[in-house]
């Protein structure tokens, strides 16, 4: 659509991009040659209904997260959050990947630390 530098394609209302044979479908937005965007954004949709962005850097896509359209419960998330020094609010439960969670039970007066079937339990506060 645009073949040199300050070229503009403007599309008024709505651009499609689709699969109609049960493939895949992408998008590549960034910076590179014809056809090869090298730095900047893949998104991509399978026929698997999962939606993928990547980000792309010297050519390689790196998953920044995913999600399956027909499982509505998690956004798959494939890197660190740096928080920027700013608050997670209002969570119900931390569960980390050991299996050690505290969850809210609906009160301000408790945070709970279930039980969790190993042989020993402890809570360790260090300062």
């Amino acid at each position: 659509m645009g073949n040199g530098n300050g070229d503009t394609t403007h599309i008024n209302d709505i651009v499609h991009i689709g699969a109609t044979d049960s493939g895949n479908s992408d998008l590549f937005f960034g910076e590179g040659a014809t056809n090869n965007i090298t730095y900047g954004a893949h998104w991509n949709w399978d026929s698997g209904y999962r939606f993928t962005w990547n980000t792309r850097n010297s050519g390689t896509d790196t998953m920044l997260f995913y999600y399956d359209t027909n499982a509505l419960s998690y956004v798959n998330w494939g890197r660190n959050f740096h928080m920027q020094n700013k608050e997670i609010n209002y969570v119900s439960q931390l569960h980390f990947n050991d299996n050690i969670r505290f969850y809210d039970e609906g009160n301000d007066s408790y945070l709970n630390f279930p039980h969790l079937g190993t042989p020993m339990q402890e809570l360790q506060l260090a300062s």
